[in-house]
């Protein structure tokens, strides 16, 4: 039977054509996962658009109408969208509120101790993934930089990607950022941009990639964010 949840958005990142979109239930905490029935899952732009055509942003409360849980392995926040439906906008959490919904995450993200080349603890093999029964945190983490760098010269492909690191209870972390608001913003500025001690990271444990599920900053989230 369909059915209705509201959540804060807090991740919306791009996706093969599309966003994969992320977020917590106000009352409850929980997380929830949007997804479409397309064989990548992806939310598209017609899938997410609210009254007036306006696309839901970072901050925005939202109306979702839901079909079916759609659990997959570690990604167990999955809900199959009513395409059929439109979504809805409810307002914007306040900081104070949203403060409230960080989780409270003791020891590493999830498994650390696997590095890929430029990353730091920024993926889990697919052999340890079975021990993994989430995939969204909202963390509140320490000494967060934004560092745009060029990457893969000595394999001949250069190229220049957006990293976070941070380090949160104890450990340390270098992982893509795959939040295309806070990679606009910096990308035309190489170097490392400390984001203050007020800034939010909802990191997502991605789909499995050549071996790897990795962390990735799906969204880096300050009080600017309520502007």
């Amino acid at each position: 039977m369909p059915y209705q949840k509201y959540i804060v958005c807090l991740a919306k990142s791009v996706k093969h054509g599309g966003y994969c979109i992320a977020g917590k239930e106000i009352e409850s905490g929980r997380w929830v996962r949007p997804i479409s029935d397309r064989e990548d899952e992806e939310i598209r732009p017609e899938d997410c658009a609210c009254e007036g055509n306006e696309q839901p942003r970072i901050l925005d409360i939202i109306s979702l109408p839901l079909l079916e849980p759609r659990p997959a392995s570690y990604q167990q926040e999955n809900h199959l969208i009513d395409s059929g439906q439109q979504w809805s906008k409810q307002g914007k959490i306040s900081w104070d509120k949203l403060l409230t919904l960080v989780d409270d995450v003791r020891g590493p993200l999830w498994i650390n101790g696997y590095s890929s080349y430029y990353g730091l603890n920024d993926r889990v093999p697919n052999a340890s993934i079975a021990s993994v029964t989430s995939s969204l945190i909202l963390i509140r983490p320490t000494d967060l930089v934004i560092c745009v760098e060029t990457e893969g010269v000595e394999f001949g492909n250069p190229r220049r990607k957006t990293r976070a690191t941070f380090d949160y209870d104890g450990h340390s972390y270098k992982i893509a950022v795959t939040d295309p608001v806070t990679k606009d913003r910096f990308w035309p500025k190489p170097g490392r941009h400390a984001m203050g001690s007020d800034s939010l990271v909802c990191v997502s444990l991605g789909e499995i990639h050549e071996g790897h599920a990795y962390k990735l900053a799906a969204a880096i989230i300050t009080k600017n964010n309520l502007g």
